[in-house]
């Protein structure tokens, strides 16, 4: 598992502009958006979570999106892009800085380091509205690769709490990634009244 921040250093493994930090800098980010914690923590937040993405530009366009909302964005490999393409990089847009993205080798990894919590496994062969759950900080949203989404495989991990679904018009077969999350992320946080917004 890292922690990653943009930096101009390219490093071995192609993580262009990505480089290990500190936790401290979630706990930093939080206080000066009027979130406040025990000195050596970390609130707990949402977490969102791309298994095996596909498109560089969703996945900067979610780094953008969990800059905005102080959210975790969490990235289960194996990745379908170099973390130097510049099309993510684009999409991110200079919000790399102000966001905190996980990498982790595969799903177990990704357990590992988020257990114990809640994890919302999204599928349009679910029955259950996302608007249908309380949220709460800490919850893991779980998206599939593009365009296939969540295999059977994964969304009978034991680990997942419950399949959820976003509503659309009959004969949509599925939004777009970085769409979904983004309205699933501002739900929950609209439950906790946007906590530390402005």
């Amino acid at each position: 598992m890292s922690v990653l921040r943009r930096v101009p250093e390219i490093d071995s493994h192609g993580l262009a502009g990505l480089l290990p930090i500190c936790p401290h800098f979630s706990t930093a980010l939080l206080a000066h958006a009027g979130i406040n914690s025990p000195p050596g923590t970390v609130p707990r937040v949402f977490r969102v979570m791309f298994h095996e993405p596909r498109i560089p530009p969703n996945t900067g366009n979610a780094i953008r999106m969990v800059a905005g909302t102080g959210c975790e964005l969490h990235l289960v490999g194996p990745l379908g892009f170099d973390l130097s393409e510049p099309k993510l990089k684009r999409a991110g847009l200079d919000y790399h800085d102000l966001a905190t993205v996980t990498v982790h080798e595969n799903l177990t990894a990704a357990w590992e380091a988020v257990t114990p919590a809640r994890v919302f496994a999204f599928t349009a062969h679910a029955t259950t509205s996302y608007a249908d759950i309380a949220y709460q900080p800490g919850d893991v949203l779980l998206f599939g690769p593009e365009p296939t989404g969540l295999s059977e495989e994964v969304l009978a991990d034991e680990h997942i709490t419950e399949r959820l679904r976003i509503p659309m018009l009959p004969g949509r077969r599925s939004l777009n990634l970085s769409n979904a999350a983004a309205l699933v992320t501002y739900e929950a946080w609209r439950q906790h009244g946007f906590k530390g917004a402005v």
